[in-house]
């Protein structure tokens, strides 16, 4: 797969069908649309594509206070990566993009990359204020573009979306989240040194580095599995301030790796979570941390299948 980023000058590609949409989170709406992309492509012969925008342009036009994704793009790349399309093209998104009108939007971004096909959801929109919409595309392109338009598609009464992934993620519910991502809701970041407190008790924790475009679970203790150098290990995941023995004014993240030993400072770790166990508890002392953690182990270990 080709990426290609898109800050002023287009490349002509030609022959295309492409899947247009910000595509935060790469949920299972979103490969519906994936999904008919490649369908057409090989019924048509086009070569398929996928065609986002970075940053989020709410985040741009401040329609959001918490500028965070569930996929940044580092991470989008990579699961898009995995779809077998031809290309990712990534639209700089800027105020001079938000001010495009719809009809210069399809020919600027469309018609001159040689799109001949767009597939959408039902509430894609685009251009200035958002004024564009699906079928406005096949208009401004003088007929030169056909859209598909896949319908909504919801989850429990209710669109399956971004923002109600990252209320399910507000609450805890990561399994939840997993019947609306198709994979486990995951974040990558490096092991960075800890306060070494974990080690001193017999409870060695990795010490993982939040980075701030991430968005945020609920605090509290999660099963988790977290891959070192591709391989795949079931560990107990705590969120939050380390109440009991290590308080920390920032939140945190530390998970011990069950049946693991080795040294993996400054590795980049990628973290899945499965089943959010418990919120965080103030313990009175060591020995019934340690008891409470052998009950998360076991609660863990239930996941055994799921690293084999």
């Amino acid at each position: 797969m080709d990426v290609i980023k898109i800050y002023n000058e287009i490349p002509k590609l030609d022959n295309l069908v492409c899947a247009i949409g910000q595509f935060d989170g790469l949920h299972v709406a979103h490969l519906k649309l994936v999904e008919e992309t490649l369908k057409i492509g090989k019924e048509k012969n086009l070569k398929t594509g996928l065609i986002t925008f970075d940053p989020h342009p709410d985040f741009i036009l401040n329609k959001q206070n918490n500028k965070t994704y569930l996929t940044p793009l580092e991470n989008k790349i990579k699961l898009i990566e995995s779809l077998n399309l031809d290309y990712l093209i990534i639209i700089n998104f800027t105020m001079e993009v938000a001010s495009v009108e719809p009809n210069v939007f399809v020919e600027k971004y469309l018609t001159s990359l040689g799109v001949k096909e767009v597939v959408c959801g039902f509430d894609f929109k685009f251009g200035r204020f958002g004024k564009g919409r699906p079928n406005h595309i096949n208009e401004y392109s003088n007929g030169s573009i056909d859209v598909t338009v896949i319908d909504e598609i919801k989850f429990n009464e209710e669109k399956i979306g971004t923002t109600q992934i990252k209320d399910l993620l507000s609450q805890g519910k990561v399994d939840v989240v997993k019947e609306l991502l198709g994979r486990y809701y995951s974040i990558t970041s490096k092991v960075i040194k800890g306060s070494q407190i974990g080690s001193k008790i017999g409870v060695p924790t990795a010490n993982l580095q939040i980075k701030d475009d991430f968005y945020d679970v609920l605090s509290g203790v999660y099963s988790v599995i977290i891959k070192v150098n591709n391989k795949k290990h079931l560990g107990v995941c705590n969120i939050g301030h380390n109440p009991s023995f290590n308080f920390q004014a920032s939140k945190r993240l530390e998970i011990h790796i069950i049946d693991f030993n080795e040294d993996i400072y400054d590795e980049e770790v990628e973290v899945s979570f499965i089943k959010y166990l418990r919120g965080e508890t103030v313990f009175k002392d060591i020995d019934l941390f340690k008891e409470q953690i052998k009950k998360d182990i076991s609660n863990t270990l239930v996941y055994k299948t799921l690293i084999e």
